[in-house]
């Protein structure tokens, strides 16, 4: 079975490594105490913190989608062979099955 396109699986690697660069990013920001944003403003460390958890939140998310999307499937060794039936194997001989 075809499991996706090429350029999908590609997208979702790269969605799931640029989650994973800002989860990083964002937690030397808050490691490294920076709370400057530029252009003269500036977070809480409450902020940091929510976005930290935020950004890890959502890097979480990618990866169980990343896991779930791309798991190898069980083949079916025996596709020809037939569902086993509820009734005992000796039941369906006597029935003439």
């Amino acid at each position: 079975m075809h499991r996706g396109t090429g350029l999908v699986q590609r997208i979702r690697r790269v969605g799931l490594a640029a989650s994973i660069l800002a989860l990083i990013a964002i937690g030397v920001t808050v490691l490294a105490d920076n709370r400057y944003i530029g252009f003269g403003q500036s977070v809480t460390r409450g902020q940091q913190r929510f976005l930290l958890g935020l950004a890890a939140l959502l890097c979480a998310a990618q990866i169980i989608a990343y896991f779930i999307k791309f798991r190898p499937t069980k083949l079916d060794r025996c596709p020809h062979r037939e569902r086993l039936s509820s009734a005992a194997p000796g039941a369906k001989k006597q029935s003439g099955v």
